[in-house]
């Protein structure tokens, strides 16, 4: 499991870092594009993704209706964490709301279709 864990943790990390490049590229050269606060939403999200891909993994190798309980619980969890994040940004600072939230959801398909491709190519 641990071996898994860093294995997905090493490559999640390079594959943040290269959002993250091309992140600052859009930004310098397409501000209206991003909101300026992407480098702490990529890492909110990315931070919260590991730590849900650590518990997920865990509970792939006990029994496989544990790990299905266990994800849908994580990830109603993230979303509703998310949520709460997107409406308190949205609430104290609604000139930048729709940005935030367009930038937010769009490195929140990112990272999910990542994680999710992962956890689908390794079976236990």
């Amino acid at each position: 499991m641990k071996n898994k864990f860093y294995r997905f943790a090493l490559n999640f990390s390079i594959y943040v870092a290269v959002i993250m490049l091309v992140s600052v590229m859009i930004h310098y050269n397409l501000p209206q594009f991003i909101n300026v606060r992407f480098v702490y939403i990529l890492l909110f999200i990315y931070a919260v993704t590991l730590a849900g891909f650590y518990f997920f993994s865990k509970s792939l190798t006990e029994k496989i209706s544990r790990f299905a309980n266990v994800y849908m619980i994580g990830t109603f969890a993230k979303l509703i964490i998310y949520s709460a994040v997107i409406v308190v940004y949205a609430w104290f600072n609604r000139e930048n709301a729709v940005s935030f939230i367009i930038t937010f959801f769009i490195y929140y398909l990112l990272l999910t279709v990542y994680e999710v491709v992962v956890l689908m190519k390794n079976p236990r």
